[in-house]
């Protein structure tokens, strides 16, 4: 079966922007794990959302798709990539890796997992939606796709606390 192109790109299919994330917080309130993207069957880790959003975005750049280039202006003078710092792939394996042996004990849940779709971009930002949990949300930005990902993670933690394990 083929896939369907998308309306926002006449050239590439809908899984160029398309993205699975796995992330939880941990005792601290530090958020860590994985992002998947399915058009390249390619996974990275990741320590903070914003160094999630920096591996989503830059895959976004690659692929043109949707149209809208990002790019980033910065304070510092010289020489420089333009972008801001962002984690190391050192430090995002070794949240990863933490995440593993935090999971190992009774105290974290597994970790909660978000499908995203980014089906514009404008503004320097993302329009998009997320699913999880048998939820579905749409987002005018960045900003507030990374708030309501703290927002679920956040309620997630508040419950897990509580001992309650419904969703």
């Amino acid at each position: 079966m083929a896939e369907r192109v998308s309306e926002a790109s006449d050239i590439l299919p809908e899984t160029a922007h398309a993205f699975l994330l796995q992330v939880r917080k941990d005792k601290n309130g530090c958020t860590f794990g994985t992002v998947h993207r399915f058009y390249h069957e390619e996974t990275a880790c990741f320590a903070g959302l914003e160094h999630a959003f920096l591996l989503i975005n830059d895959w976004l750049n690659g692929e043109m798709s949707p149209p809208g280039k990002m790019i980033f202006r910065t304070f510092s003078v010289g020489k420089g990539s333009g972008r801001p710092a962002k984690t190391s792939d050192a430090e995002a394996e070794f949240a990863v890796h933490k995440m593993d042996q935090e999971s190992q004990t009774a105290s974290l849940s597994q970790p909660e997992t978000f499908l995203i779709r980014v089906l514009y971009r404008q503004n320097m930002s993302w329009q998009g939606e997320v699913c999880w949990q048998n939820q579905k949300s749409y987002f005018r930005s960045g900003l507030e796709l990374m708030a309501l990902i703290d927002s679920v993670l956040n309620r997630n933690r508040q419950r897990a606390a509580a001992g309650d394990t419904t969703a």
